[in-house]
């Protein structure tokens, strides 16, 4: 089963965005490098929300990059001053239908920005 994993950022204005966008295309190159097959970041007009959607392979695969990823998660000064209110996350296990994970990767390939 793949595990998706979909996060919300409400960032501070546009410098704040510039800072989040900055932020997560590195967080993005560390994913890859632990085998995350996709990873994409949207925007959502009308909120300003910034959508965040990996997809992993599996459970053991998105947990080898944990340590990595606390790190980068642990910079807490960078969210407050660049977020507003907290980060809001689901990780969930899902299966593919050959269909759906084509729709999948369209969806994701909607979201990159």
């Amino acid at each position: 089963m793949a595990v998706l994993f979909i996060a919300l950022h409400q960032p501070k204005g546009p410098a704040g965005e510039e800072a989040f966008m900055k932020a997560l295309a590195q967080y993005g190159e560390m994913q890859r490098r632990y085998g995350v097959e996709s990873f994409s970041v949207g925007k959502d007009e009308k909120t300003g929300l910034l959508v965040v959607v990996s997809r992993w392979p599996n459970k053991e695969a998105m947990a080898a990059a944990e340590v990595e990823a606390q790190k980068c998660k642990s910079n807490i000064d960078f969210f407050k001053q660049n977020q507003i209110g907290p980060t809001r996350y689901w990780t969930g296990e899902v299966e593919f239908l050959e269909s759906g994970k084509k729709e999948m990767e369209t969806y994701t390939s909607f979201l990159q920005l």
